[in-house]
Formats: C-alpha cells, sequence, structure tokens
C-alpha cells in the first residue's frame, strides 16, 4: 500500500499498487487505524519532495501500526512520472 499526498497520484500509481490519498500530508488517527483494518503488510510513504521530513516523522508512526513502513524519495511529483520512473523509483517497495 503507497500513500501519497493528492488523488491524482493514488490514481496514477493503482495499475502497480494500492493507494490511499492523504489529500495532503497528514492522517488521522482514524484513518490510519482504517488502513490497518486492510492488513497490509508493507507501507511505502510517498510525499512530494518537499515533504520529505515530514514522511520520516509518519514513518515513525506508522512504524507503531504496520509491520513494514518505507519512504520513497521523490524528486518530483508522482502524477508527473514515467511508468519507467515509477517503476525504478517504487522497485525496492515490492519485495
Amino acid at each position: 500500500m503507497v500513500l501519497v499526498e493528492d488523488q491524482i497520484s493514488a490514481v496514477r500509481l493503482q495499475p502497480w499498487y494500492t493507494t490511499v490519498s492523504l489529500l495532503g500530508t497528514s492522517l488521522t488517527p482514524d484513518g490510519a487505524m482504517e488502513i490497518a483494518n486492510y492488513k497490509p503488510t508493507r507501507v511505502t510513504i510517498a510525499l512530494d519532495e518537499d515533504a520529505v521530513n515530514t514522511a520520516y516523522k509518519l514513518r515513525k508512526w506508522y512504524g507503531l501500526l504496520f509491520p513494514a513502513v518505507d519512504v520513497v524519495h521523490l524528486s518530483k511529483d508522482v502524477k508527473h512520472m514515467t511508468d519507467e520512473e515509477i517503476e525504478e523509483k517504487f522497485n525496492a517497495t515490492r519485495a
């Protein structure tokens, strides 16, 4: 499962992943628990380049809820990435 900032980015990743749009950079505790109900084995946080610090803060918190939490460093927004760039950036999270 990949958490992204906006709905367009979520739709862009859906051919490869289950996605959730945060509609910003935060997720309420209720929202996190709803995601936890799906029992994902791995959650990847892929926020825009300007929100890397926020992504790492979320990683600590989400690490209490999910077995594995990764952060993908983005140089541009997911919605502007090519298929090849998505494959390259997110390939490590498929393991």
